[in-house]
């Protein structure tokens, strides 16, 4: 397979296509063997057309793909398809929400534009911003703000999608990409010529561009402003609260006698004859002061939720029945709904999935040099040892900094903390490989959701966890703890403080 490459028929350089029908396995040899306009040479489409052709008429190959390959001219029409394609967004869904927006927003003089995901990440593969969903959810919000910078800088260098001057300036830069693949011997300079894209090519760190009326419209420290904003350790994440309204049980049917204390399908039907529920589910939760001692969470079943709403059971008298005290019980907060954020100085940035079930909240923040490290060590056919020796940085380096930062900002994973820091000298004489892997789950273990590292696979030390990092909190005191409503954006929010 060495002797192979995945290549584009049409090149990128046209068009911006990573489809499987736009892609094709050929030898590396013969790879370079294209016409200076950058189609496949009428020589190879005529050894090949028969073979090509049986497989379109069988079902093997898909009418693009066969058009693509067969292909010998690009005419005026096909460009004008090409810079449409990578102007507009094309999916429906993607159109469907642009017009929602700019219905929403007509009265304002407003103009709403769909831009392609892809065009941002042409801007984040040729300048290395980097982007790694591993660490933490920042990379959404970095999305939209390049998208922002991107669709700014199309609205004013494209105005007009039908003008003959984009057609224009296409037609130059193929013509400039021909050049380059006629004259230029470095193979890997030809790949980038052949790779670039018309929509960024004259995009350039240092260098404004202005339109033809000499207005900027790309500031020459642009780069660097997007660099600054991408490396900013404070983004607002929000999560959507929700109260259950589904099922009142976990489906899962257990047979007769499989399982202890668990609930009937049916009130008249027996569990030891026709089987049973393993568990409620909770609608949301209820915040409770018992004996005027500890606060803590009770989950409230969906079928109570609904006999209470039918104003058939009273929230007070459930309570009462079926939380264990010994003097009074006090309803602090009446709706807790699942995922609701809490933060104190003892546990940090949680959030909570249920009365018993708590995820992290806090987003791991890496400094740019293990940030760039990981993402490059996490890329196809990359080379770890390669990468340590360009950086002059390894995945130890790594490790001390998660070590550092959950010391600090991460004070409900304390004894995970510790575990963690009295594995390192083992962690040190790991190889390259399965610090790679241990890091992974760390990542995994750290993100603000409800995922869990597996170290238990990794024979890591004295860490034998298939679950690292879970908290199931059955009785937590929520006492001097600050409930967190935020809005939508985050940019406004009120706390609630438990005491």
């Amino acid at each position: 397979m060495q002797q192979y490459e995945v290549d584009h028929i049409l090149p990128q350089s046209y068009i911006k296509d990573n489809s499987l029908e736009n892609k094709a396995l050929v030898l590396k040899s013969e790879n370079q063997h294209k016409l200076d306009n950058l189609l496949l040479d009428d020589q190879i489409i005529n050894q090949n057309q028969h073979r090509w052709e049986q497989m379109y008429k069988w079902g093997l190959m898909g009418p693009k793909k066969f058009f693509n390959l067969t292909r010998r001219e690009i005419k005026t029409g096909n460009k004008k398809g090409f810079i449409n394609r990578q102007l507009v967004e094309t999916r429906q869904i993607i159109k469907n929400v642009a017009t929602i927006f700019d219905n929403y927003f007509q009265n304002d003089n407003t103009q709403v534009v769909a831009i392609k995901a892809q065009t941002s990440s042409e801007l984040r593969h040729k300048f290395n911003f980097y982007k790694n969903r591993k660490i933490n959810d920042f990379h959404h919000a970095h999305d939209a703000y390049l998208a922002n910078i991107v669709g700014t800088y199309l609205l004013k260098q494209y105005p007009d999608l039908e003008s003959e001057i984009i057609l224009n300036n296409y037609t130059k830069f193929i013509d400039q990409v021909k050049q380059v693949m006629r004259v230029e011997t470095d193979k890997r300079k030809k790949e980038l010529a052949a790779n670039s894209s018309f929509l960024l090519h004259n995009i350039e760190d240092n260098q404004a561009l202005a339109d033809e009326n000499g207005e900027i419209i790309w500031p020459a420290d642009q780069i660097q402003t997007i660099r600054q904003v991408l490396s900013y350790k404070q983004v607002n994440v929000t999560r959507k609260t929700e109260f259950n309204h589904g099922p009142f049980y976990n489906e899962t049917l257990y047979a007769p006698g499989a399982k202890n204390d668990l609930i009937a399908q049916k009130q008249d039907r027996n569990p030891v004859i026709y089987g049973e529920y393993t568990g409620t589910q909770s609608s949301y939760s209820v915040l409770v002061k018992i004996d005027d001692k500890k606060i803590r969470l009770v989950g409230i079943p969906v079928y109570v939720d609904k006999l209470i709403q039918e104003q058939k059971v009273n929230l007070d008298d459930w309570l009462h029945d079926n939380v264990k005290h010994k003097k009074s019980l006090q309803v602090i907060l009446t709706k807790v709904p699942k995922y609701q954020v809490v933060w104190s100085k003892e546990v940090g940035r949680l959030c909570l999935s249920s009365a018993t079930e708590i995820q992290n909240f806090q987003q791991l923040v890496l400094s740019s040099k293990s940030y760039e490290f990981l993402t490059r060590t996490d890329q196809k056919n990359a080379v770890a040892e390669a990468i340590i020796k360009d950086m002059d940085y390894s995945f130890i380096d790594v490790y001390q900094e998660i070590l550092d930062l959950m010391n600090k900002y991460y004070p409900f994973y304390k004894n995970d903390y510790y575990k963690l820091k009295n594995n390192f000298l083992i962690f040190k004489n790991c190889s390259i490989n399965k610090q790679l892997l241990i890091i992974d789950q760390l990542l995994i273990t750290l993100h603000a959701n409800g995922s869990n590292g597996n170290l238990k696979k990794l024979e890591y030390g004295n860490i034998n966890s298939e679950r690292f990092g879970r908290k199931n909190k059955k009785n937590y005191d929520w006492s001097d703890t600050y409930f967190i409503y935020a809005s939508p954006t985050g940019l406004f929010e009120k706390r609630v403080l438990i005491k």
